[in-house]
């Protein structure tokens, strides 16, 4: 019989592990077990797994965690996590709020297809490349979520 460690022992931060408590969430899953410790000391992973194996709170735990201990730039973006549609893009931001909050960070959510974006994709255009410099620069941790459907150009 293995033991599963608990959150604690793979290093998770005592906030966040009352907060995942707070959620219901007790016991990590094992793709948290195997990436948690290299993730919360800032190595990077590549982990792969079915629809609810619990990789969205593996890398959201280690980003929460590495965010808090950094400096922020008042209204400048400190993370990134890019995903292919805006449902995923929605499910991981529910995901990440409640940790976020733990240590009063912010978490927006920004994607395409909506009727304003076809309106502000003009006057945005100018600004993208400017813009898009200055915010990736305060950006301290990225994650990508299937990264195989965001490199691969079926066009």
């Amino acid at each position: 019989m293995t033991i599963t460690p608990s959150f604690a022992e793979l290093g998770v931060p005592n906030a966040l592990v009352n907060e995942l408590t707070t959620l219901g969430i007790t016991a990590p899953f094992p793709i948290q077990v195997e990436t948690l410790p290299d993730t919360l000391t800032g190595h990077d992973v590549l982990g792969r797994g079915k629809t609810g194996s619990g990789k969205t709170l593996a890398f959201a735990i280690p980003m929460v965690s590495r965010l808090n201990s950094g400096q922020r730039r008042p209204s400048q973006p400190s993370g990134l996590i890019l995903a292919p549609t805006r449902e995923l893009a929605t499910q991981i931001a529910a995901a990440l709020q409640p940790l976020a909050q733990c240590y009063g960070l912010k978490v927006t959510t920004i994607f395409g297809g909506c009727l304003w974006c076809s309106f502000l994709r003009g006057f945005l255009n100018r600004l993208w490349l400017f813009r898009l410099n200055i915010a990736l620069q305060t950006i301290a941790y990225s994650t990508s979520t299937n990264a195989v459907g965001l490199l691969i150009d079926d066009g």
